[in-house]
């Protein structure tokens, strides 16, 4: 994976130029790579907003159905099909690559989850996922490890307090702010 931190001094549009390039060349994680160091250029710097949230969008786009659905890329190490082994369970492969086996059951919508087949090949989604709120924005960008995912709504209520900082919610813990109160 290609982080903005380690791309060239080119800039951002640059990368953008590059990333579309790939991606019409059929070469689509490659093409995912170039755009998503771009994106996270522009958000590290705060420069190019609206380059930001359409470039967002595209990535939203490509990235929804492999990371949230059932697209698969060839090729694509962060969401590969592998072969089932003996034992294996969505719970295993979930504990393996860090993610909710309910995730994997949804992305494999074809497997029976208490029927898995050695030989069969089953969709996994790399994690960890994680989010970033960005408070001033007032939306949520979700992560697959540094590969941007997609971005939804989110606010504090005015007067509301947050303080900076990175929160982990385990599943079923309440994270409350004030009088509201949210479901990890």
């Amino acid at each position: 994976m290609l982080r903005a931190d380690q791309a060239d001094e080119r800039p951002p549009t640059e990368w953008v130029k590059r990333g579309r390039q790939l991606l019409a060349a059929g070469r689509i994680v490659e093409g995912r790579e170039a755009l998503n160091a771009a994106l996270q250029n522009w958000e590290r710097t705060g420069r190019a907003p609206t380059e930001a949230a359409g470039l967002r969008s595209e990535l939203a786009a490509l990235n929804r159905g492999v990371f949230l659905g059932t697209a698969v890329i060839p090729g694509d190490a962060a969401a590969p099909l592998i072969e089932l082994r003996p034992g294996d369970t969505f719970l295993r492969l979930g504990h393996a690559y860090a993610v909710p086996a309910t995730l994997l059951e949804a992305v494999n919508p074809s497997l029976n989850p208490r029927d898995l087949r050695p030989g069969t090949g089953v969709k996994v989604v790399r994690g960890p996922f994680h989010a970033l709120f960005r408070k001033g924005a007032r939306r949520m960008d979700v992560y697959a490890r540094d590969i941007y995912v997609e971005s939804m709504p989110a606010e504090v209520a005015e007067g509301d307090f947050l303080a900076q900082g990175t929160y982990r919610v385990k599943r079923g813990a309440k994270i409350k702010v004030q009088r509201r109160e949210w479901i990890g």
